[in-house]
């Protein structure tokens, strides 16, 4: 039962990582984007999170 318990944790980790690693795809694509309609304005990942979260 502990071992189950355990692998389902694992599965949650894992599924949270690979939302995570979705949302930052998704952050990097917009600040290339960003970057390339105007130069001098680059966002810092922090504030293309908060950006997300809003």
């Amino acid at each position: 039962m502990s071992t189950a318990r355990g692998g389902d944790r694992e599965s949650q980790v894992r599924r949270r990582e690979s939302q995570v690693r979705r949302r930052e795809s998704q952050v990097r694509r917009r600040e290339s984007q960003v970057r390339r309609h105007d130069p001098p304005v680059i966002p810092t990942k922090r504030t293309a999170i908060r950006t997300l979260a809003w």
